[in-house]
């Protein structure tokens, strides 16, 4: 799916003359949680104990190194304009790693200070976990925006709502408020950040085993990527479906060919996403209309002299 991102991004900056190339930093680990493998460290885990799985996790370590050595190996000079994160299913089943998903998010993104009893995750004045001295302090961290200079929108794949979950979760009431805590954090994390953050809703995409997704699926997650960085980032009208930077006859053309269904990839008609084209989506694409659009069609007749 970051394949297809990419690819789009670039198809549509060489539409507009913008001649940057494109690249893709990846960091990948399957099964795997925010909470132990991809944990920042510090301020919002146990405390740094010798072999806990709390303290900073080695996917975490992998993907701050990457990013730094990526950047000064890379012969052109390259910013960071984004990042995209697809996990969370790691850490639905624990109670604790689904309801403080959010901080951990933060913490990966933007960093942390230093403080003291910060163990202390639900604030209650009594640490979490006992036999830990009160003047420990936890070391700084810092998040992938300050170690690139860059504040850039992250690309939240929200987590299917459909998902199976694995043979070793148990039945789904026993982890489906897992399953919500992590979904809300990362809408809430989108609604609050300052940066143009995006959660991708991914529900109506088939998973093929409860878990994960079948080649085609991948390559529509990939579109939605970029429609919604897109428009996020450079700012096109709403009702400029093909992204040719004019609201036209080739808008109302798309829309008609999806019209009644759930819209299509690359170019999606439900503008307004609520799971079908219909004249909702007519009416965002009247509002962005230019006027030259329909005229360019020749469809306004000229006025007749006489009638005979």
């Amino acid at each position: 799916q970051e394949h297809i991102f990419a690819w789009r991004v670039t198809e549509y900056l060489r539409s507009i003359g913008n001649t940057d190339k494109v690249g893709i930093i990846k960091t990948q680990k399957a099964a795997s949680s925010i909470a132990s493998q991809w944990n920042p460290g510090g301020r919002d885990s146990k405390p740094l104990v010798s072999g806990s799985q709390y303290s900073e996790g080695y996917m975490h370590e992998a993907l701050i190194n990457r990013v730094a050595t990526s950047l000064v190996d890379l012969n052109d000079p390259y910013t960071v304009e984004g990042f995209v994160w697809w996990q969370g299913e790691g850490d639905v089943p624990v109670k604790l790693w689904s309801e403080y998903y959010r901080l951990w998010l933060d913490d990966l993104t933007t960093g942390w200070n230093p403080r003291t009893e910060w163990w202390d995750l639900n604030e209650d004045g009594n640490p979490d976990y006992a036999g830990i001295p009160d003047d420990d302090v936890a070391e700084y961290n810092v998040g992938l925006r300050e170690l690139t200079g860059c504040n850039f929108p992250t690309l939240l794949t929200r987590i299917s709502w459909n998902i199976g979950g694995s043979p070793g979760w148990g039945d789904r009431s026993t982890w489906e408020s897992g399953l919500i805590n992590v979904r809300n954090a990362m809408d809430d994390f989108a609604a609050d950040d300052l940066y143009n953050s995006i959660s991708v809703d991914i529900d109506d995409i088939p998973l093929a085993d409860g878990l994960h997704y079948a080649s085609p699926e991948y390559i529509e997650i990939g579109e939605r990527y970029a429609w919604q960085y897109l428009r996020e980032i450079y700012d096109i009208l709403e009702g400029d479906i093909n992204f040719d930077g004019i609201v036209d006859v080739s808008d109302i053309a798309l829309a008609g060919n999806q019209w009644g269904t759930i819209g299509g990839w690359p170019y999606n008609s439900d503008l307004n996403s609520d799971g079908f084209v219909d004249v909702a989506d007519l009416a965002l694409i009247g509002k962005d209309w230019d006027q030259g659009g329909l005229a360019s069609l020749n469809l306004i007749p000229s006025p007749v002299s006489s009638i005979s």
